[in-house]
């Protein structure tokens, strides 16, 4: 059974979300502070973080408490194997 171009896109944006959420960060009991990043890798976190500030929130009260949810739902069963007993 081949997939279109379009549902392996969305499994692999499942299995790309799945490995972030699963803990990508821990690799062999160690946290990722621990783990030695390559050159690339740092630069990169060098620059996505530059201008961050973790005392900012997008909020009118910052007294206000913010509820982030999140949800995964399957939406297309692509192939079931059963068998009968």
């Amino acid at each position: 059974m081949r997939l279109s171009i379009r549902d392996r896109r969305v499994v692999q944006i499942f299995f790309l979300a799945l490995y972030f959420l699963t803990g990508s960060s821990l690799k062999q009991g160690k946290k990722a502070s621990a783990m030695k990043m390559d050159d690339g890798e740092q630069r990169l976190l060098n620059y996505l973080f530059s201008d961050y500030n973790p005392h900012l929130r997008p909020v009118l009260d910052t007294s206000h408490v913010v509820t982030v949810t999140f949800g995964i739902s399957l939406h297309q069963i692509i192939d079931v194997v059963g068998y009968l007993y």
